[in-house]
């Protein structure tokens, strides 16, 4: 059998990827009239799992981030026959934040959008993006197998609701989101580590 590169493990052989289950629970319902967009809020931090001390002198320990598996759920109520339409974003960001961030912000790792609405002309349920194929996984590797890194003690887990009222009344109930992290350890050097959190901040 070949030998595990060490360069695809970054050193610290960890071959086996683990899941880490992020989540923001059932959220309130949001509501707009015509003309009108009210958004919800809600936001989750956890610790990054990885060990807190170096193993070796001027090197550490990183979270290797290789897919995110994006389960969002929401239940849009539209007037019948009236337009509106709703939008549920979500982030993971390596910084807290009471709300979601422009996406081209360095601090976002990834992030899905789902919008789904209804027309005026058929009244009927219109869909948008993958909100048909849930859940949505992002690959985050390279070609050869390597990930992301993340060098924050902390990641966040963001998301909004918007309902949009266009002809009519817009509601988003029960509206939550559930991010599944496919990732392993990964050992760098110091100086790297410290540019990674840097930039991360």
């Amino acid at each position: 059998m070949p030998k595990t590169s060490s360069t695809l493990t970054g050193g610290t052989g960890d071959v086996n990827p683990q899941w880490y289950r992020l989540a923001i629970p059932s959220q309130p319902q949001v509501s707009a009239s015509a003309g009108t967009v009210v958004v919800g809020n809600a936001t989750v931090t956890y610790p990054t799992p990885v060990p807190k001390f170096p193993e070796k002198k001027d090197r550490a320990i990183v979270m290797e981030l290789l897919k995110i598996m994006w389960a969002p759920d929401q239940v849009f109520n539209p007037v019948s026959a009236q337009a509106g339409k709703s939008t549920l974003t979500a982030q993971l960001l390596t910084a807290s934040s009471p709300t979601v961030i422009p996406s081209n912000d360095g601090r976002v790792v990834d992030f899905c959008i789902i919008n789904e609405g209804v027309s005026v002309a058929t009244g009927g349920p219109v869909f948008f993006g993958e909100v048909s194929t849930l859940p949505i996984i992002h690959d985050l590797t390279d070609e050869t197998g390597h990930g992301v890194l993340i060098a924050t003690d902390n990641i966040t887990l963001v998301a909004q609701a918007a309902a949009t009222g266009i002809g009519g009344s817009a509601t988003v109930t029960g509206w939550q989101c559930v991010a599944f992290l496919l990732y392993r350890f990964k050992e760098i050097s110091l100086a790297e580590y410290i540019g990674i959190v840097q930039s991360q901040q």
